[in-house]
């Protein structure tokens, strides 16, 4: 019995999570704007070709500019040694904050002076967004998957 205990420790894996960031959060503003002409264009009964094309070359453009980040959980002992790192370098708060996040982050890999770029480059938002999705993998259990009846069969 403990070697198949063993054996199912051995094989186990961290939690991952995926997030997706955006290069372009900018583009969200032309998209609010041809919402509300849409909307008063609709409600006119004036014609929104043009209106809906400018939309979906705006949204396709921001959609072109996603970045997939994936996580890895990470233990309070991880944690507390990149911390701990960080204070023996003289770092502040915020370089310890994005040594973990980039030690966290296994796809694209980023080093702690990206986190740093990053956070000013796409704002706090985004940055929070990966933070979030590291949380979740390190300090959450797994969420559900699909029931066995909602998966789809080969039949």
């Amino acid at each position: 019995m403990s070697s198949e205990l063993d054996e199912w420790i051995a094989a186990a894996q961290r939690q991952r999570r995926s997030i997706l960031i955006y290069q372009r959060p900018d583009l969200v503003a032309n998209l609010d704007e041809i919402n509300q002409e849409l909307s008063k264009a609709t409600a006119a009964g004036l014609p929104t070709d043009e209106l809906e094309e400018r939309w979906t070359t705006y949204a396709q453009e921001f959609a072109d500019s996603a970045l997939r980040i994936v996580v890895e959980g990470q233990t309070i002992e991880e944690i507390n040694a990149i911390k701990a790192e960080s204070t023996a370098c003289g770092e502040d708060d915020e370089e310890a904050s994005a040594r973990i996040l980039a030690a966290a982050i296994v796809s694209p890999t980023f080093t702690a002076e990206q986190i740093l770029e990053l956070r000013k480059a796409v704002g706090d938002a985004q940055v929070e967004a990966i933070l979030a999705a590291w949380r979740s993998a390190s300090f959450d259990v797994p969420p559900l998957g699909p029931r066995p009846d909602e998966v789809a069969s080969d039949e």
